[in-house]
């Protein structure tokens, strides 16, 4: 009996100090490879994704639409890519690039760029902020920019 206690307790000891060594390697590695914030990053995007399938279905707001063709679309690409390897945009660095856009059913003619000067405005993958003039003297809503 006496030998059976000695060999828990050493095994018990063992076992504590195996999961606190696994703890502090976790805890490395997870600094190492930035885990934290990976996995804060894919919290927020998987609760914001499921916030706005949930809302979709009881929000009818109007829908406006804009087309880029293949070849502006990668202009205004290359433009995104050179803010941010420069970390911060330029006003010559955005260039303006016809668009269409379909609001309420109909179509209207504009001219899009990137906008802002600061990243928050375009490195995220799927949130970039956008100037858009409309051409030829229409409106949308008494707005033409």
């Amino acid at each position: 009996m006496k030998y059976f206690n000695k060999q828990f307790l050493i095994s018990n000891k063992l076992i504590k100090i195996l999961i606190i060594l696994l703890f502090f390697f976790l805890g490395i590695f997870t600094e190492r490879f930035d885990y934290k914030d990976k996995i804060i990053s894919f919290g927020d995007s998987l609760i914001t994704s499921l916030s706005n399938k949930i809302f979709l279905f009881y929000d009818e707001k109007e829908k406006l639409i804009i087309n880029i063709n293949q070849e502006n679309y990668q202009k205004i690409l290359q433009s995104r890519k050179k803010s941010i390897e420069q970390y911060r945009a330029s006003e010559n660095l955005h260039k303006w690039v016809s668009a269409n856009i379909i609001y309420n059913g109909e179509l209207y003619e504009a001219k899009i760029k990137l906008k802002g000067v600061h990243k928050e405005h375009w490195s995220h993958s799927k949130k970039w902020s956008f100037k858009i003039k409309l051409i030829d003297g229409k409106t949308i809503n008494g707005i033409k920019t």
